[in-house]
């Protein structure tokens, strides 16, 4: 029986209500920018708009959660792999090797081949191997 083992069981200290310290941070800052909007645009219908886009996209920065990590710090991990170097741990050997070098195949002889291309297959020979098959698979499972 598998059990789920619980990862990052962090708990931060909520400020207000489900939000933390930096989730109210946030909330401010995305209010600040909406408040600024609000008088630099002048136009209700434009600032409903982006207010439509900026609000869900700051609710699912707050909330949302991939692995049970926080989806700010996977878009930094993102970003930080996006532009960052990266490391070649493994560099190998410069020398190309052919696939013989690594498995070493010996053909079977055609005596062998030749004697099992004559045997023929019957369902009688195939119940029996079912069966003692069968019968291997049960003593393992007692």
């Amino acid at each position: 029986m598998s059990y789920i083992v619980p990862h990052f069981v962090e708990t931060k200290q909520k400020v207000w209500g489900p939000f933390t310290f930096a989730n109210f941070i946030i909330l401010i800052g995305v209010g600040a920018v909406l408040g600024i909007l609000w008088f630099l645009l002048n136009n209700f219908a434009i600032w409903i708009m982006i207010a439509i886009i900026i609000v869900p996209l700051t609710l699912v920065s707050m909330f949302a959660k991939i692995n049970g990590q926080p989806i700010t710090k996977m878009g930094i991990y993102f970003f930080k792999y996006l532009f960052l170097g990266k490391k070649y741990i493994w560099l190998g050997s410069t020398k190309k090797q052919s696939i013989d070098e690594f498995v070493n195949i010996k053909t079977a002889p055609k005596r062998i081949i030749q004697e099992k291309s004559e045997e023929k297959v019957t369902i009688a020979s195939v119940k029996k191997d079912i069966e003692k098959l069968g019968k291997i698979l049960d003593a393992k499972d007692q």
